[in-house]
């Protein structure tokens, strides 16, 4: 039955009149009223002259909704508008009517006048001369009579059909003669110019057919036409050759592109078309731009760009003054060459421009149109696809390579830092979304600038990395929302597109050719009530908390400021974009202003506001968290859902103040709406408390997530929110949870156990800093508020209960300390470490309650002491350990001598247990050995991968995650037990299994507790013995002392000490890893050595002594050299030519002159040791083998007499 696409009827009779072909008027007469299918049955509006093509349509009657016209203007004017095209489109929510950009009675395009038909193919006879034209493209030529077809390149013939398929065409307008197929050559797989320097396509072969090779392998080093005074890398754009791979170029300026071949003629030229549009294109390819060869000189702002002086210009002798080989049109001499350009490998192409505030600015140049990416199949879900070509947004969980190689994991960091990483200057991690590789575990990413599509990092160090086989994402054809049915979850929505002007749809972020930068909607359908894209845009949310892998199109704030574009310098000079360009998830031309967040920045993506009279620079966007299920969630905890129902907890009060109320509820009890509480309207309220931030009144110290919802921070009667008003706030009306209700609320607010932790609302007497005073403090009993003894959380209404906590025999407070930072130390002494009187704690320290009194801060243990005269060694800010206020010109502080505890004695090992494979200390921070499993026999992960951050025990957060180990790096203690933690009980190791991170392993004490008194490896960080002389025999200081030397390192490596550290601590050690071994600072103030090494050798790994070693392994030395500087002699001669017996290399003297041995100790051919005074050459002195002799620490060169072998 033929499709009926429209009829008329008479309700009056019934009766009904079809309308099949489609091309019918519909006259409602005769009472007659029409009906309409979303098609389009009538003609497209039509523009005299215009040609026309079709897009998403065959042409054919009636039109699919979303059909597009496409009408271009043969005249060299264009259209009457200056447009060079206009479109047409078939409504999408309207029966039978099209969208156009245009009105067919105003809108005119001019006749190409013709003075002599074209003569597209002719019949000639050769007999007679006769010829016969054929001018329409469609008569048969036909070869009779004697006559011989002639025809153009041009299809004059109908193109071949299939029947019952639908046809579309395609750089074409459907008319006859078809042009030839070179009409489809675009840039960059042509030349712009004769010489082809801008050509950055992917021909890689020459003229001959011979491969061409790699640019980045030099094979043949720097041809003699390449610049002298450049490197051979400027002479390629964006200053890379790794990126150019085998492709044809011509970064030397000869007649066309060449390339590097496998032969003796060692190069050859490669035959690339041009352009059939030979204009320069106003775009570039690259993300850098640096082939860009455009004519545009305004900067992004619209300042005039400036000539280009010195030093960009050079003088080549012979031949003239030329631009640097870094422009692609170096060879221009103008003076005037002002034109936007990236010489220096910069983020994009800019110039320089007059300003007083800055001298220069990107320009707005936007990437090329490019083939739309090819759609998935139908299973592939972001994120476990990519949207774009490069797939820099990727957040799958693909973990091998394209030829099944595991892939390793991000954070160690295998091979060093990638080359193509944007910026060198940044440290590694700066490189990844949300700026943490941890994250990314060993899962595919493209961090790079300039790989192809997401890759990793292989255990095979030849080839280094692999990509890996990511698909495309199944691009939605239309939007589309989840509804209730169950079965189907979701379905598409009926969105017309917008009708805009030359929108060029490419790559994500859908950038707009500079030719083609106004949009033009029609009257009835206006954003946002319409689509910009042909397919699914990306998500419009955020994965991760941080959100750093969104690429949605949101480019306005909360308060909805427009976005600052991000390569603009004005009214923000933003400088973020040069740093952390590859952190951005998806590339950034100069129409890209869309939220995002490079820096990971806490809360998600921002931008920076374009507004020049805000009084902030940026604020952060409203994008929320996708959804995990079909099911909304307006409160989140780390991206999970903590409130299904608004009729259970968190919407009631579980408590009369609710100051655990987390609920949604942002009206007042007088109905005023709520305001945010990041904006901090009012300032700090005058009942928050002056000693914390106004931040940490809130759960999470998070106002962020809090938005405008009423809650509690500062314990009045009950939930609370700033408004509107003269009032400033007002109380909100949240209802009691019912007995069940409250039940249900504290089963949900205990599920995590009953620990202290940061996260839970604080009672309204809890005036304790959370970071400061919960970690280590487990679920055991405590009194963080002063109450009237311990107590602890409970799993019960009454939601906390005291403890039984009998008073100790000696009620006397110990002056001693349980823990390394003896916070809980409330003993009397007031003296500092090197004797000074301790000074009254200070204003800084003690706050007023109103109504209550004056204390001290709640870090003090004994906080509710009231005694201005307060000065016994505390640690209130978390340091080393107890410390005081002095007065001294160098100092205001110094540490105070408060040894630990005595503890029950540590219990004995087996007999079979020796160090290293065993733990001499209760917490074994010494521990060594090579156990890899857990107590529950768990594999450890390796410590270098970093899988979960910095823990948050480790003691100095602002140090790298490496110094934190024992010769202060991760990767030798491979995936052993450790404990470089400050409060772990004993050694443990991460583990698989992310809900649990870490467990503790079960490492026996050893047989033997006393600690060796030699070093296993070459830094000896785990040395823990008793020897507290330096090698020229002077005491060792006290680590915990500022005087004679002022050291603060154990304050940034106490968690390197291989033990723990008080007063008494003067042991020699290597917390920093110093090359050759423990070592101590002296008390010697009237010498010039403020440090030196310690005499601890190498533990025997056999009865016998050993004088030389190699890495830590015995030696049996030649005693020769085998070339005159005797490189490689490691001999024990220790007798210089003259006779004086050689000084220790270990041994400093007082003015320093082997101080460059200690930095670059491995200019030593073995190991060195306290004794070691063997002749040696570790600078490479010509005249060969030398030592420093004299007494004491006066040195004096000599050289030795090694015979040759």
């Amino acid at each position: 039955t033929p499709p009926c696409y429209a009829f008329n009827y008479r309700e009056s009779d019934g009766s009904c009149q079809l309308v099949l072909n489609g091309k019918s008027d519909l006259v409602e007469d005769n009472g007659f009223t029409s009906y309409v299918q979303r098609l389009c049955l009538t003609e497209h509006p039509k523009i005299q002259n215009a040609k026309v093509s079709f897009e998403d349509w065959s042409g054919e009657y009636p039109a699919p909704p979303g059909g597009r016209v496409i009408l271009r203007c043969p005249h060299s004017e264009g259209f009457s508008d200056g447009s060079q095209l206009h479109m047409a489109e078939c409504s999408s929510s309207l029966s039978d009517y099209w969208c156009s950009s245009f009105k067919e009675d105003i809108i005119t395009c001019k006749n190409v006048e013709l003075k002599t038909p074209p003569c597209y193919a002719f019949n000639y006879r050769e007999s007679d001369g006769s010829c016969q034209l054929v001018l329409n493209g469609k008569s048969d030529l036909v070869e009779d009579n004697g006559f011989t077809s002639y025809v153009q390149r041009l299809c004059l013939t109908e193109h071949p059909k299939i029947q019952n398929a639908k046809v579309s065409f395609e750089d074409w307008s459907g008319e006859y003669p078809a042009p030839p197929g070179k009409s489809l050559l675009k840039y960059p797989e042509c030349m712009l110019t004769e010489k082809g320097r801008e050509y950055v396509g992917k021909v890689s072969k020459t003229t001959s057919g011979k491969e061409c090779l790699r640019w980045d392998t030099q094979p043949y080093g720097t041809p003699d036409d390449f610049l002298k005074d450049v490197t051979y890398f400027d002479h390629f754009s964006n200053l890379d050759t790794w990126s150019q791979k085998n492709y044809c170029r011509n970064p030397s300026g000869r007649e066309r592109p060449w390339c590097f071949v496998m032969d003796a003629v060692e190069w050859e030229y490669c035959d690339i078309p041009m352009c059939t549009d030979g204009d320069p294109q106003e775009c570039k390819i690259t993300q850098k731009g640096g082939e860009y060869i455009g004519m545009k000189s305004v900067s992004h702002s619209g300042s005039t760009c400036q000539p280009w002086e010195i030093p960009w210009r050079i003088t080549v002798p012979g031949m003239g003054t030329f631009f640097s080989p870094r422009f692609p049109d170096y060879k221009e001499t103008a003076e005037t060459h002002n034109f936007c350009r990236n010489p220096d490998g910069d983020v994009a192409p800019w110039c320089y421009i007059e300003n007083r505030n800055r001298t220069f600015e990107f320009c707005d140049i936007p990437f090329c149109e490019i083939e739309e990416v090819q759609v998935g199949p139908e299973e592939s879900e972001y994120p476990e696809c990519r949207l774009t070509e490069k797939g820099k947004e990727y957040f799958g969980t693909k973990d091998v390579t394209e030829t099944g190689k595991p892939c390793l994991n991000w954070k160690s960091q295998p091979y060093g830092m990638p080359w193509d990483f944007f910026n060198q200057e940044m440290v590694y991690s700066d490189h990844f979304i949300n700026v943490d590789p941890a994250i990314h575990k060993n899962y595919c990413r493209n961090p790079a600038l300039y790989r192809e599509k997401p890759w990793c990092f292989v255990a095979d160090s030849d080839i280094e990395w692999e990509y890996c086989d990511i698909p495309f994402c199944h691009k939605l054809e239309k939007p589309w929302c989840f509804v209730a049915d169950s079965d189907i979850e979701w379905e598409y929505c009926d969105i017309p597109f917008c009708h805009k002007l030359g929108a060029s749809l490419n790559r994500i972020g859908e950038k707009l050719a500079a030719s083609e930068i106004e949009y033009h909607y029609s009257s009835l359908l206006e954003p946002p009530e319409c689509k910009l894209t042909r397919s699914g845009e990306p998500p419009e949310c955020k994965l991760t908390r941080s959100g750093g892998e969104y690429v949605g199109r949101r480019n306005t704030t909360i308060s909805g400021y427009p976005c600052q574009h991000w390569l603009t310098r004005f009214p923000n000079d933003q400088i973020l974009i040069t740093k952390t360009l590859s952190a951005f998830p998806d590339e950034v031309d100069g129409s890209h202003n869309f939220c995002r967040n490079p820096d990971s920045t806490g809360h998600g993506p921002w931008c920076y506001s374009s507004e020049s009279e805000n009084t902030f620079a940026w604020e952060y966007c409203d994008v929320p968290f996708c959804h995990r299920t079909g099911e909304e969630c307006d409160v989140r905890v780390s991206g999970n859902c903590i409130s299904k129902s608004l009729h259970e907890y968190p919407e009631c009060l579980l408590t009369e103040k609710g100051r655990e109320y987390v609920g949604k509820v942002s009206k007042t009890t007088s109905g005023k709406e709520c305001l945010r509480w990041d904006t901090q309207p009012y300032g700090t309220p005058d009942d928050f408390l002056k000693d914390v931030t106004y931040f940490d009144h809130f759960s999470n110290l998070d106002t962020w997530s809090q938005k405008n919802y009423c809650r509690n921070p500062s314990g009045r009667e009950r939930p609370w929110c700033f408004v509107m008003d003269a009032v400033e706030w007002e109380y909100c009306d949240i209802p009691m949870c019912t007995d069940k209700q409250r039940d249900m609320g504290v089963q949900e607010k205990r599920k995590k156990g009953l620990e202290w932790p940061v996260t839970e609302a604080r009672p309204s007497d809890y005036r304790c800093a959370p970071i400061v005073c919960i970690m280590s403090q487990k679920n055991y009993c405590r009194n963080p508020s002063g109450r009237e003894r311990p107590w602890c959380f409970v799993m019960d209404a009454v939601e906390w209960e005291y403890c039984d906590i009998p008073m100790c025999t000696d009620k006397d407070p110990p002056e001693c300390k349980i823990t390394q930072k003896g916070g809980e130390y409330i003993g009397r002494k007031s003296v500092s470490h090197s004797g000074s009187t301790c000074q009254s704690w200070g204003i800084h320290w003690r706050i007023t309650i109103p109504g209550m009194g004056t204390f001290f801060s709640p870090r003090f243990p004994d906080y509710k002491e009231t005694a201005e005269t307060h000065n016994f060694c505390r640690n209130p800010n978390g340091d080393v350990a107890p410390w005081c206020y002095i007065e001294n010109r160098n100092r205001n502080f110094e540490f105070c001598d408060i040894p630990f505890c005595e503890i029950e004695e540590v219990q004995v090992g087996p007999e079979e247990s020796e160090y290293p494979e065993c733990r001499l200390t209760e917490k074994g921070k010494e521990y060594i050995g090579t156990k890899d499993v857990t107590e529950t026999g768990k594999p450890c992960l390796n410590w270098d991968s970093q899988l979960y951050g910095i823990p948050w025990d480790f003691f100095n957060q602002k140090i790298v995650y490496s110094d934190h180990f024992i010769n202060v790096d991760p990767a030798i203690h491979k995936n052993y037990c450790r404990n470089p933690a400050l409060y772990r009980e004993k050694p443990w190791c991460f583990v698989a299994d992310s809900d649990i991170e870490w467990e503790y392993c079960d490492i026996p004490f050893c047989h033997k507790l006393e600690p060796p008194e030699c070093k296993l490896t070459r830094s000896g960080g785990e040395y823990v013995g008793r020897r507290n002389t330096t090698i020229s025999g002077y005491p060792c200081q006290y680590w915990l002392t500022r005087f004679p030397n002022d050291h603060t390192l154990v304050i940034d490596s106490l968690s390197a000490f291989p033990d723990e550290v008080d007063g008494s601590h003067n042991f020699c050690r290597n917390p920093d890893s110093t090359g050759h071994g423990p070592w101590c600072n002296t008390w010697q103030s009237d010498t010039l050595i403020g440090w030196e090494y310690c005499d601890v050798p190498f533990c025997h790994r056999t009865e016998e002594p050993c004088d030389v070693r190699v890495s830590g392994n015995c030696i049996s030395p030649l005693e020769c050299k085998t070339n005159r500087k005797g490189d490689g002699y490691i001999g024990t001669k220790n007798i210089t030519a003259s006779g004086h017996t050689c000084m220790p290399w270990m041994k400093r003297p007082s003015f320093e002159v082997t101080s460059f041995f200690y930095v670059q100790y491995k200019l030593f051919p073995d190991d060195l040791h306290p004794s070691h005074n063997f002749c040696r050459n570790p600078n490479g002195d010509k005249n060969g083998h030398w030592c420093y002799y004299g007494p004491g620490t006066v040195a004096v060169m000599d050289y030795c007499d090694i015979k040759d072998c």
